[in-house]
């Protein structure tokens, strides 16, 4: 069982230093869509976007060389207008979890950035690959909004990042969300902008949504 919230600061800053090469295990074995089971243990790997504004507010030009966007390789598979917005939905190329994971872009007039959504569906989180997809949820935390707003959101971060966490007692009530053993939705206004999670249907299979927006 994970120690009590006051030694949270000191256990998010030894998994930093001790998580990077696991997650670098972890994130290779994403790219070469490895699905054989592996007995690995998930180390927190807490860093945040280098953006003092995120991603929220930009353009594409911006967006495509984020770290989310860039390592999991998304690429647009469509498009539609929903008014006077574009809606772009992207998802992962290459490995084995295109068909798992979904992300959401509304783009402006202008062309910058109104707000990004990822869905992921619930087997992808409960099953065997929950590594993976947890990897995904928690860069899409990290790697989306400013610095001061991944932050705020560094509690849930860490919970995501640990597996174990999902053995405690009682999870707090926004991992609980992420665990799907709560119906609620989140909502965390941050110092740039808002954070949704919630459960939806993604088609009829049951899915957990995050969304940044302004």
């Amino acid at each position: 069982m994970r120690g009590s919230s006051d030694n949270r600061p000191i256990i998010l800053e030894l998994s930093r230093a001790k998580g990077t090469l696991m997650l670098a295990v972890l994130r290779i074995a994403f790219a070469l869509g490895l699905m054989f089971c592996v007995d690995v243990v998930a180390v927190p790997d807490i860093s945040f976007a280098d953006a003092d504004t995120g991603l929220l507010g930009t353009t594409w030009a911006t967006v495509q060389k984020n770290e989310f966007f860039d390592f999991f390789h998304l690429a647009e598979v469509a498009r539609r207008s929903d008014q006077g917005y574009t809606i772009v939905d992207y998802r992962p190329t290459g490995g084995d979890f295109g068909s798992l994971v979904r992300v959401e872009a509304k783009w402006a007039s202008n062309g910058t950035l109104e707000a990004l959504t990822l869905v992921i569906l619930r087997n992808f989180i409960d099953g065997s690959s929950s590594t993976f997809a947890r990897d995904i949820a928690k860069s899409f935390i990290l790697d989306v909004p400013s610095q001061a707003d991944a932050q705020g959101l560094s509690a849930l971060v860490g919970d995501i990042a640990d597996d174990n966490a999902a053995s405690r007692v009682r999870s707090s009530a926004d991992y609980a969300v992420f665990l799907g053993q709560s119906s609620n939705t989140v909502i965390r206004v941050l110092r740039n902008g808002k954070f949704q999670m919630r459960p939806v249907q993604e088609g009829n299979v049951p899915a957990l949504q995050l969304t940044f927006t302004h």
